[in-house]
């Protein structure tokens, strides 16, 4: 089930990041987005303290850490502990993508995530 949790939030995340960074830079603003709001208008704590740039640098962070919990998730879908250890050192940063960027559904999947490594951890080879 991790995996799945993995795969889907990283794809996700790798899909629609990307356009949403490029909508920032071409256009100097952000839309508002569901649950998120503005984040430049000081509803983030990303977007309060470093303004557009640390928007679009630390967004591009957020998709460098998606594609590693694709990674995560393809080898804990077949059972490797490397997506275990891997998929546990990628919650300090989602955590703090959650904060910075307002993210809800990190402050759930977060916690879900290490709750069914470690249910799941001695299957894993």
């Amino acid at each position: 089930m991790a995996s799945l949790l993995f795969l889907v939030f990283g794809l996700g995340s790798v899909l629609a990041d990307p356009l949403l960074l490029a909508y920032i830079a071409y256009y100097h603003s952000t839309p508002v987005l569901p649950l998120i709001g503005d984040v430049l208008d000081g509803s983030t704590p990303i977007g309060m303290a470093g303004g557009l740039n640390a928007v679009l640098v630390l967004g591009v962070g957020l998709v460098a850490v998606s594609i590693l919990d694709i990674v995560a998730g393809l080898r804990l879908r077949h059972s490797l502990k490397k997506g275990g250890w891997l998929g546990i050192v990628l919650q300090p940063f989602n955590l703090f993508f959650a904060y910075g960027f307002g993210i809800p559904a990190l402050y759930v999947l977060a916690p879900t995530w290490l709750i069914l490594i470690s249910l799941g951890w001695q299957s894993l080879r």
